[in-house]
């Protein structure tokens, strides 16, 4: 009888979230292997109007780890409105099925 060493599931860290939060509501696709994509952000202002925002482009996405909770960011190009575009970190935490939004 031999002793069977299995691996660690080994995981690079990123620590505590870097840059202000704001809570959004966004309209993505999963894909059937699991990759989000965001389309669409509903966002809302300091005095309480609600903003539908629409993800023009995707750059990148990168899957990291806060405190051990896994994320996917993904780095978005937007339309704020008809001849504004901003850059975003859009991120989604697996664990809770939220979305936030950083600006860049």
């Amino acid at each position: 009888m031999g002793l069977i060493i299995t691996p660690v599931n080994e995981y690079t860290d990123a620590g505590e979230f870097q840059g202000i939060l704001q809570d959004i509501a966004c309209g993505c696709w999963f894909t059937q292997n699991g990759k989000t994509i965001p389309k669409l952000i509903r966002a809302m202002d300091d005095r309480g109007g609600m903003h539908t925002i629409r993800v023009l482009e995707v750059l990148a996405s990168e899957t990291k780890r806060y405190s051990g909770i896994e994320t996917v960011e993904h780095f978005c190009r937007i339309g704020v409105n008809e001849h504004q575009e901003a850059f975003v970190k859009l991120v989604f935490t697996k664990e809770t099925c939220t979305w936030k939004m950083v600006f860049l």
